[in-house]
């Protein structure tokens, strides 16, 4: 039997959640599916456990700059790794609970824990965490899967205990050395960090420089900011093979200026870059791009009348604010009947390294 809905909202995220709460006060009658917990990427596995821990390195930090000042008197102090990590876990589920909460509370609005994949253009069907099969359908349909870790294609990746951003803040003790393949965002705030709570750290790029995104002077600055920190910096450097030692150590054979080389670590993440969550939900209609992400013009609308893209799903700037302004236009447009747009959006953002790097607008490059 199919249930009725005026709409559908498919993820949780920081798009999602606010739409579903606003559209159920707006007397539509709102089912928000979410496979696993409310608050999407920014409240589980994103922005609030990464800047805890970033936190509590940005603490151990400061102690250590204190210690070698004569101002104070700092002598035989320790980070206790795992009670960062004990910190970040109630942050957040005291985020995620709220997030929860507000849905629960809200009259109008169902909750479905549980995987949706399309079965028509306006038509889902949810397996729940009960293990129900439930048909939903609504003339109004909200895609915000959101995106995950991308696993590049390197020679035996699937033969070593990986981590992604996901995995890494899971950890119940610190490593000694950690291996982080990529140079973005993420890469150089959780380097940072893992280096001041006391972990050696690698960062492997195939590019040229870091943050690909930015200008030459941004990279080079930042690459030395970090490096101060005896955080090592390989550039132009590709991972050929991955492998584990006799000793169970990752070991990455790579390639640096023709020449090849040997590195040893005792974790290994990998932050190549993300890839949306498309391939799961069988899109019945909806068109995508090569890379997988759901086509939307500049009111989120995809190619079939009433079905929405929004956040990270869509492409563009992964940014929690960003898909926060998604829900903001997609309300405006169907219930306040305002006329808002992506276009001429100018998004601002920071990296939370210490110094944070913040930006809006184009690089001198794109200029």
């Amino acid at each position: 039997m199919v249930k009725q809905y005026d709409a559908i909202i498919i993820g949780s995220g920081q798009g999602g959640t606010p739409l579903s709460i606003r559209l159920a006060k707006a007397g539509y009658k709102t089912a928000l599916v979410e496979k696993k917990w409310v608050g999407g990427t920014c409240i589980n596995n994103g922005c609030i456990p990464s800047k805890t821990i970033i936190a509590g390195a940005r603490t151990e930090q400061r102690i250590a700059e204190a210690s070698r000042s004569e101002m104070y008197t700092t002598d035989n102090y320790d980070i206790i790794f795992e009670k960062v990590i004990e910190r970040k876990n109630a942050v957040v589920e005291r985020f995620r609970k709220g997030s929860e909460r507000s849905v629960n509370e809200t009259e109008g609005l169902d909750l479905i824990y549980g995987e949706a994949t399309f079965t028509q253009e306006k038509e889902i069907e949810v397996y729940t965490n009960t293990g129900e099969n439930l048909q939903l359908t609504a003339p109004l349909i909200f895609i915000n899967t959101g995106a995950r870790p991308a696993i590049p294609d390197i020679k035996g990746i699937e033969d070593i205990p990986y981590l992604t951003s996901t995995e890494i803040m899971e950890l119940d003790k610190l490593p000694e050395h950690l291996l982080i393949l990529g140079a973005g965002y993420i890469s150089l705030e959780l380097g940072q960090a893992f280096r001041r709570m006391g972990s050696r750290v690698t960062i492997v790029e195939a590019e040229d420089n870091i943050l690909a995104k930015e200008d030459t002077d941004v990279q080079e600055e930042m690459a030395e900011i970090l490096e101060k920190e005896s955080i090592t910096i390989l550039t132009n450097t590709e991972v050929e093979e991955l492998s584990l030692s006799s000793k169970n150590e990752i070991v990455a054979h790579i390639v640096k200026n023709e020449t090849k080389a040997l590195i040893t670590a005792s974790h290994i993440l990998i932050a190549t870059g993300r890839k949306p969550n498309t391939d799961n939900i069988k899109l019945s209609g909806v068109a995508i791009d090569e890379d997988g992400y759901v086509k939307v013009n500049d009111r989120l609308e995809t190619n079939v009348e009433g079905t929405y893209a929004i956040g990270d799903v869509k492409g563009g700037m992964a940014f929690t604010h960003v898909a926060y302004n998604d829900y903001r236009i997609i309300y405006s447009n169907l219930v306040e009947k305002k006329e808002r747009s992506t276009a001429n959006r100018l998004i601002p953002y920071c990296m939370f390294t210490d110094p944070e790097l913040g930006r809006v607008g184009m690089t001198e490059a794109e200029a």
